[in-house]
């Protein structure tokens, strides 16, 4: 006998068919039962071919293995949190290692929904040529209900079936389910009555991107609940779900996931708060006030409403200038804060208060907000208008509505056209769009700008007066980082000291100097040039100027 093995990869495949390497040819063999030993590899087929023409019959063949595959994947059950809607906090989980770590990996995804099945299943309609639709036939439900009739409606012959997608795309969430397909009514289907089975992207999110390892902890934090890394999918939502690939490049190495746990905050704040912010184009660098407004959704004795806000920035703000709420009885609340010193915070003024300035966010307070109804028109619209730089197109605004009871998960603010839905009188249509709360920028090719020593002369004496300098630069159109250095130099061009040197990515910079050389000594009065370089995937750049030392 020969004995054959194919990998089952691409490469070994001719016209989808296995193309098989011999592995072992035995051409004198009187024992009954055969135990070959093969050296470890990916192996997916197997072909045994007789060398003889004395006949045989093979009685049992067993695959013995060892090591780990290459792929593999495994979802979890949907997670149901309740018809009030849940809001996600942080994912967790312990992680275990064999075999090289290098090798192996087991990216984990999310992905949240409103029903109950992340997959649509369709069947042929046989009326039309093999139409895929998702619901049931008529004959699944009781004479005159009606689900009955509404599925006759989609079934009837005089209805496009375009036409009839779109009725059953436009059903109230509950009818819809109650219509669709199960995995369980799919399975009854004759072969020949069966249509795809796809991912439901329209009740559903696509699977996240992988989370990054910062989720990886003990079985004691995943028991606990503490760290993890934010979960990405979409909130609130009823249903979730997570997924685990299972990645190997070496056949004795692997990894494996221990334990994991997620965070859920149920009730929720509101059914949604959609968000957009103005101007959506600035200018790069220069300071712009910008208009973010803010309209919930909140569901009357269920959701919990809000009075404080979150909102991200790309660099710290220069001011806040307005803060106010237009209620749903056509009444303003509003207080100016445009003289206010973010330097000294709280500032509260009425039931206004500004609660923290930091170099990527800020935050408010306000009153809470508990009636807004947005298809009913009786919205709260909260807007705060503020001063900030932009330093790279595409800079999002994301803001985070809080929770009063702490601990509680934040909910996220989705985008959306805001401002021509409050318009009095408007009857445009509410349309989400992540796009909304985006700032676009001109690219001007400058990656440094605003650079500049303050002060200009400084006195490194001791006495703590002037005893320093701040060299500021913003950085500009990055995404991923670029190696940024500040050098200190004489008139000579010799180097006094490198200041600093890192990796970092857009942003708005200060660093100091000290007055000191590289050898901790302070150095003679006179002029210096500090010179900041970046050097990026896409070129360099450099800045300098001067800065003058006194005693």
């Amino acid at each position: 006998y020969e004995l054959f093995l194919n990998d089952g990869t691409r490469e070994t495949l001719a016209a989808g068919l296995p193309v098989f390497t011999s592995v072992l040819l035995v051409l004198q063999n009187d024992r009954p039962v055969v135990d070959v030993q093969i050296e470890p590899q990916y192996v997916r087929y197997i072909q045994l071919k007789s060398q003889t023409t004395v006949g045989f019959e093979i009685g049992e063949f067993q695959v013995f293995g060892e090591g780990f595959v290459p792929t593999a994947e495994y979802h979890s059950d949907v997670f149901d949190l309740g018809e009030n809607l849940a809001l996600w906090g942080n994912l967790r989980w312990e992680e275990e290692s064999q075999g090289d770590p290098i090798r192996s990996q087991v990216p984990i995804s999310t992905r949240s929904g409103f029903d109950d099945s992340p997959v649509v299943f369709n069947r042929l309609r046989s009326d039309l040529d093999g139409a895929e639709v998702p619901w049931k036939t008529a004959e699944e439900f009781d004479e005159g209900s009606e689900a009955r009739e509404i599925v006759l409606q989609l079934d009837s012959p005089d209805l496009d079936i375009k036409r009839a997608r779109l009725l059953y795309k436009d059903l109230p969430l509950d009818r819809k389910n109650e219509i669709s397909l199960t995995q369980a009514e799919y399975k009854k289907l004759r072969s020949g009555n069966k249509g795809a089975v796809r991912d439901d992207l329209e009740n559903w999110s696509a699977w996240s991107p992988p989370y990054t390892t910062a989720g990886i902890t003990s079985a004691d934090n995943v028991s606990a609940g503490m760290g993890g890394v934010p979960i990405i999918s979409p909130g609130p939502r009823r249903y979730f779900q997570f997924k685990v690939d299972y990645l190997s490049e070496d056949l004795f190495s692997a990894k494996g996931i221990g334990s994991l746990s997620f965070d859920f905050s149920s009730p929720v704040l509101a059914a949604e708060i959609v968000g957009e912010i103005a101007p959506r184009q600035a200018d790069l660098g220069q300071k712009t006030e910008f208009s973010l407004v803010l309209v919930p959704d909140i569901r009357p004795e269920i959701d919990q409403g809000f009075s404080s806000l979150e909102i991200s920035t790309p660099v710290k703000v220069d001011a806040v200038d307005r803060i106010g709420m237009s209620l749903p009885d056509g009444s303003r609340l509003e207080q100016d804060f445009s003289d206010s010193d973010l330097s000294d915070l709280p500032v509260e003024r009425g039931d206004f208060r500004i609660d923290l300035v930091e170099e990527d966010r800020f935050q408010i307070s306000f009153p809470t907000v508990q009636n807004s109804r947005i298809e009913a028109g009786q919205m709260t619209a909260l807007d705060v208008v503020f001063q900030c730089v932009v330093l790279r197109t595409g800079t999002a605004f994301s803001s985070l509505a809080l929770s009063e009871t702490p601990g509680e998960v934040p909910q996220r603010v989705v985008g959306g056209n805001v401002f021509a839905r409050t318009q009095e009188s408007s009857n445009a249509s509410l349309i989400r769009d992540p796009g909304n709360l985006v700032v676009q920028v001109a690219k001007k090719g400058d990656l440094l700008i605003n650079v500049n020593a303050v002060p200009t002369v400084f006195t490194p004496n001791g006495d703590q007066i002037n005893d320093s300098a701040q060299i500021h630069f913003d950085i500009t159109d990055l995404i991923s980082g670029a190696n940024v250095g500040l050098r200190i130099y004489d008139l000579s061009g010799s180097m006094v000291r490198e200041v600093y040197r890192g990796i970092e990515q857009s942003g708005r910079f200060t660093r100091t100097w000290d007055g000191t050389d590289g050898q901790g000594n302070t150095v003679p009065p006179g002029l210096y040039i500090f010179n900041i370089d970046l050097d990026t995937d896409g070129g360099k750049a450099e800045a300098s100027g001067l800065i003058g030392v006194a005693y």
